[in-house]
């Protein structure tokens, strides 16, 4: 029987530092003013745009568009401009041929490869690490936290365990919904996310 490859993980390339953030560059104020230059990434950021340099220095440059969204308190948002597929990313992976998005690269993670089991058992660990416990295991809500937050929290983990005993999947509600997109990726207005909120739910 032929054995199914697995796809390279993004974690892979993160540690290796392959990985261009658009946040991270932002909090640096890369784009917010005059060029910078990054020698050690090989990156020249200006307002629009980034470039990222080669080592072989007869390889052109790859010029990286930056676009902008409003933020509701103000401000706007950077996002790469992936050069193959054109969709607003937030992170590019350096592979040392070309700079592309995840799904370009068809780039995977940890996770996908881990057993359902194994991944619900790590959502009720990560649920369980922000309350709190008594010397006898029961969860305590922890100072601070409101009462339907915790409820919540709760709420998740019986579902969660339920899922383990069963054998079922477990997604967040806000994941069920449906929310169109126009041919540039964006959500459409709120009166047609409404729309068709309430009819999933009827």
């Amino acid at each position: 029987m032929r054995r199914k490859l697995l796809r390279p993980v993004v974690e892979l390339f993160e540690r290796d530092g392959s990985v261009i953030d658009v946040n991270m560059l932002a909090r640096n104020h890369a784009f917010s003013g005059s060029p910078l230059w990054y020698p050690l990434r090989r990156l020249r950021t200006f307002p629009d745009r980034l470039e990222k340099y080669w080592p072989d220095k007869n390889k052109p440059p790859v010029i990286i568009l930056i676009q902008r969204t409003k933020l509701y308190l103000g401000g706007s948002r950077p996002w790469f401009i992936c050069p193959r597929c054109q969709r607003r990313v937030g992170k590019l992976y350096d592979l040392r041929i070309d700079i592309l998005c995840r799904k370009c690269y068809d780039l995977g993670y940890v996770s996908q490869r881990s057993r359902l089991k194994k991944r619900l058992a790590v959502k009720i660990d990560i649920i369980r690490n922000k309350l709190w416990s008594d010397a006898s295991g029961k969860l305590i809500r922890p100072h601070l936290m409101f009462k339907t937050t915790y409820r919540k929290h709760l709420n998740a983990i019986s579902r969660i365990e339920h899922a383990i005993r069963h054998g079922l999947h477990v997604s967040s509600p806000r994941y069920r919904r449906y929310r169109e997109r126009d041919d540039e990726g964006r959500y459409c207005a709120d009166e047609l996310y409404e729309q068709n909120d309430l009819g999933h739910e009827t």
